[in-house]
């Protein structure tokens, strides 16, 4: 969990910085949602809550970025347990429409509503909802779900009401994703070990003469 944080405040950081890639490979797609939700399973059993899983009874091979989607998926079923109560009721449903070029995903939990002043405010980074202020969270992973399918050149909306609240992804079966794979090479010059020992010798001398840092970490979840 520590590590899945850290890498979403990296992967927030190269958004910000105009970094955030994608590494786009073939892959199954089912196989690979059936394995996330499976690791909330123990979840499910401890808040005894009824963990629907909707999934075609077929294979979906789909070219995405396998580990970002991953993200995008755990953050709305996170999201999910984490503002259910107990006794309640979670569903996450994969449609397949024959004919329609559109792989959509939705995950609803039955007894959580986000108020209607706060559904333009949940994608904003570092948001959390002040109805249920005294929940754990970041408030990086919708911010971060968005970005990462804005880049599958995907969409993600929300809808909510007293019968329960409903995140919805679409992205593209066949979308080209060369534009968001284009990497930046930096022009490497070659020194020998002895230069690149001075080298950052010389550095780390003069940022630790000429600097002094900060660094301020704010923690509210007890378990970390």
């Amino acid at each position: 969990r520590l590590s899945r944080i850290t890498n979403q405040l990296i992967s927030v950081r190269n958004n910000e910085l105009g970094k955030l890639r994608l590494i786009v490979s073939e892959n199954e797609i089912i196989s690979q949602f059936k394995s996330i939700a499976a690791s909330f399973s123990e979840q499910a059993r401890f808040k005894e809550i009824e963990f629907v899983e909707n999934y075609p009874d077929k294979e979906i091979f789909m070219s995405y970025d396998k580990e970002k989607i991953e993200i995008v998926l755990y953050n709305l079923l996170s999201n999910a347990f984490k503002f259910e109560p107990k006794f309640g009721k979670i569903v996450l449903d994969i449609k397949d429409e024959p004919g329609k070029n559109v792989f959509e995903f939705s995950v609803f939990n039955k007894d959580s509503t986000i108020p209607e002043n706060e559904i333009d405010l949940i994608f904003d980074p570092f948001y959390r909802g002040k109805t249920k202020s005294n929940i754990k969270g970041t408030g990086l992973g919708l911010s971060l779900s968005r970005e990462i399918v804005s880049l599958h050149g995907g969409t993600i909306h929300v809808k909510s009401s007293e019968k329960g609240t409903t995140f919805t992804v679409e992205l593209h079966l066949k979308k080209s994703y060369s534009s968001a794979l284009k990497e930046t090479t930096a022009t490497i010059k070659e020194v020998s070990p002895k230069e690149e020992l001075i080298s950052n010798t010389t550095n780390e001398v003069n940022i630790a003469a000429n600097k002094k840092y900060k660094v301020l970490i704010v923690e509210d979840n007890i378990e970390m």
